[in-house]
């Protein structure tokens, strides 16, 4: 049995923002792969085969060692529990025209200056009546859910092609990389940050 490697994510939330709740999650890598550290948001314990981790410059754990087929690990994680309620009743026009207290970092707006305009019209079609941008977004993740199989023995996309516009147009599966680019990508393109 392996020693926890405590982690204490949580250190980055101001205390009480909001309450959260314990997940805990066992990874089974099935392809060797980077030593990137799988893990849900503020992550506190880390059960791994070795005694430490390693933080990159973006929060991301990584190990000192590539993770290999087989490795097998546990992260116990508290992640916050949001109102979806509350999130449902944010308009539009809240979300694109926020208070200067709760506006975003422009990076958190960027999308690719040679993104294809399919992939912003995909995403206005599929949020396309929605009334706030979180029922927009919950459409745009349900659509991805429902007509792109998760999959990790694709072929490497073209060096040139639009990596996004590639996952949604050409490919239609890929693994998480594929669907969390898509999704950001496609929120920003509405303006969402």
């Amino acid at each position: 049995s392996q020693n926890p490697i405590w982690v204490r994510q949580t250190a980055q939330l101001k205390q009480n923002v909001v309450p959260r709740e314990r997940l805990i999650q066992t990874y089974y890598i099935e392809k060797d792969q980077s030593n990137l550290v799988f893990h849900a948001a503020y992550a506190e314990l880390v059960y791994f085969p070795t005694t430490y981790l390693l933080m990159d410059l973006y929060g991301g754990l990584r190990s000192p060692i590539e993770l290999f087929e087989g490795t097998v690990y546990t992260v116990i994680s508290e992640v916050p529990i949001f109102d979806t309620q509350k999130l449902e009743n944010i308009r539009w026009e809240q979300a694109l025209n926020p208070m200067p207290s709760q506006e975003q970092p422009s990076e958190y707006k960027q999308i690719p200056a040679r993104l294809p305009a399919r992939v912003t019209a995909l995403a206005k079609s599929w949020s396309n009546n929605s009334e706030g941008p979180y029922l927009a977004l919950r459409k745009i993740e349900q659509k991805l859910k429902q007509n792109y199989p998760y999959n990790l023995d694709i072929p490497e996309f073209p060096e040139k092609a639009d990596t996004v516009d590639y996952f949604l147009f050409q490919q239609k599966s890929g693994y998480c990389e594929h669907f969390a680019s898509a999704f950001v990508v496609m929120a920003r393109s509405l303006g969402l940050p």
